[in-house]
């Protein structure tokens, strides 16, 4: 194709996704999809595993530009949407990764909170946000601009997963920032990666946390996919929930919890923490930290797809 031929293509096919329902059920979605696909996947020459991540890297790069702008919008909406859809075209349709079910293991996560149906954890971060956090949102949106552009070509995923933890470390101000993924071989979770304080040495260890049920905060964020903030693991409401492990090999006042989650089951978490106890966030400073997470995740599911 010339090449005014090939930008109304390019154009026709991105208007015809944008339009796409997402409210219509997955096996309508994936019917349009598939006419989509048939429609210009030849004269764009791109794949529907392709497509889908350009859809995904869209996503992210919207948030981005969204909040440096100050722009007020349903972002959280708009990224759900395009990531359903990538989803749907990736055979995906049980979850997103921004609408990840948050009650998978109820009886465990009554028990951690101490009542019945509760829907936080002690030190759950609310939806709203938490208020009078640090300003450090330019360090975070450049690093997710950063990671947004790597994801967009070949990239070598522990590299990908380097930026997205120092970034954290840097922007979000912690003491130390860990990052844990799923041992498919035992139901642990083990250290692979981190910045700060002994972070080395508790990788080169594979410090582990335990996926077996038990009334301690590691296991009810990971088993609801909750995102947890604990400003001080010795306040009497949260003590009990800090298993003896975690005073012993990392010991810091202040933690954050951010489960990795794929079709609502745990293959990793970022764990942040201040020795001098957590940190409030603002809205906007928790759903860069967010995104950061999502992307994560999504490094880790392209290069597990193929």
């Amino acid at each position: 194709l010339y090449d005014h031929e090939y930008a109304r293509v390019i154009a026709s096919c991105a208007t015809e996704l944008a339009e796409l329902s997402v409210s219509a059920d997955a096996a309508a979605r994936k019917t349009s999809l598939a006419r989509i696909m048939d429609k210009y996947g030849r004269a764009m020459n791109v794949s529907e595993q392709g497509l889908s991540r350009v859809l995904d890297s869209a996503a992210e790069r919207f948030k981005v530009e969204a909040a440096t702008i100050g722009l007020r919008c349903r972002t959280g909406r708009i990224a759900a949407e395009a990531g359903t859809i990538a989803a749907t075209m990736r055979g995906e349709t049980e979850a997103t990764l921004e609408n990840v079910p948050r009650a998978a293991v109820a009886g465990a996560a009554g028990a951690l909170t101490g009542e019945s149906g509760a829907s936080t954890l002690p030190g759950e971060i609310p939806a709203a946000g938490i208020p009078d956090a640090d300003d450090s949102r330019a360090q975070l949106m450049a690093g997710i601009q950063d990671i947004t552009n790597t994801l967009a070509g070949d990239y070598d995923l522990n590299h990908a997963l380097h930026i997205v933890l120092e970034t954290i470390y840097r922007g979000g101000r912690f003491d130390r920032v860990l990052l844990f993924a799923r041992d498919a071989r035992r139901q642990n979770l083990h250290c692979r990666l981190g910045f700060g304080r002994d972070a080395d040495r508790l990788s080169r260890e594979a410090l582990a946390i335990s996926m077996e049920a038990s009334r301690d905060v590691f296991y009810g964020a990971l088993s609801r996919g909750a995102d947890v903030a604990i400003q001080d693991v010795d306040a009497e409401k949260v003590a009990a929930f800090i298993p003896a492990w975690y005073r012993k090999k990392l010991g810091a006042r202040g933690m954050l919890l951010l489960p990795l989650m794929v079709k609502a089951k745990p293959i990793g978490m970022i764990y942040a923490d201040r020795d001098q106890g957590m940190v409030s966030f603002e809205e906007a400073d928790l759903r860069l930290l967010r995104t950061l997470r999502s992307q994560a995740v999504m490094a880790i599911k392209q290069k597990d797809s193929h």
